[in-house]
């Protein structure tokens, strides 16, 4: 049992990794495709396209490098670029990034969403938007059979092995207690799963009629309380800056506080 879970793990992990080679190949060869579009059109020289013809080059053998590396030293380097703070609460590590809970591995993602279930704004648009329409459709089924604060489904094409759903309710529906109480929640069941490390968005605006700050504060409220067995990392990845700077803030003064 225990090969299997790391086996697909491993799978998981190289996944994830191919989908970044993907997305920087694509980043790189654009640039140089608009070129030589220009180019054939007699818009631009000869010198500017092999300028970029060169750039690409030795930026894609550049890339060609980092990739030939251990899954766990391309991860590791990755976090070294993109944590902007690091701790601990308790047994579980704690990095803050800018970016969205789709660009980091994980096993689980927590997603927060309506309670009718769609996943058309914020987080949820996002995650919908990479996994798959059938991750939106799976929810709804689950919130019908079972309209619990917390749902559970699969990843659709995403890496991660599986993603939490929280229903944050309507305008005006969340407090702060609640949404302490629905993320204590998810990450009960991040660890049924199986789960070492979880990628947390700030629930911001999701959580209607709670300002940033107090989403951060309730996040940072529920890892403290959770006594973690299997969840090892908890990863806190939101492309709001304001969310980062929360997040650190309160951090911060808990490091001070110890």
């Amino acid at each position: 049992m225990f090969w299997n879970i790391d086996n697909e793990r491993d799978e998981r992990k190289t996944q994830f990794i191919e989908n970044i080679k993907i997305r920087k190949c694509h980043d790189l060869l654009s640039p140089l495709s608009d070129k030589l579009l220009a180019w054939d059109h007699g818009e631009i020289s000869p010198d500017e396209v092999i300028s970029a013809a060169l750039h690409a080059g030795k930026t894609g053998t550049t890339i060609i490098s980092d990739f030939k590396k251990r899954p766990e030293v391309i991860l590791a380097g990755i976090a070294m670029d993109e944590n902007k703070y690091l701790t601990a609460i308790g047994d579980t590590g704690i990095s803050v990034r800018q970016a969205n809970v789709t660009d980091v591995f994980s096993d689980a993602i927590i997603c927060p969403v309506p309670e009718d279930g769609s996943m058309r704004t914020g987080t949820a648009l996002v995650i919908r938007g990479e996994a798959g329409d059938e991750v939106e459709e799976e929810l709804k089924t689950g919130i019908k059979e079972n309209a619990q604060g917390v749902i559970t489904t699969t990843s659709g094409r995403l890496a991660t092995g599986k993603i939490i759903h929280v229903l944050t309710g309507g305008q005006g529906a969340v407090t702060e207690k609640r949404l302490i109480e629905s993320i204590s929640e998810a990450l009960r069941m991040a660890e049924e799963l199986g789960s070492e490390t979880l990628a947390i968005p700030g629930f911001f605006p999701e959580a209607a009629g709670l300002n940033r700050e107090v989403c951060a504060s309730a996040i940072l409220k529920a890892l403290r309380a959770h006594e973690a067995e299997n969840v090892q990392k908890a990863i806190l990845a939101d492309p709001d800056e304001d969310t980062m700077k929360a997040w650190i803030d309160i951090l911060e003064k808990m490091d001070e506080e110890e």
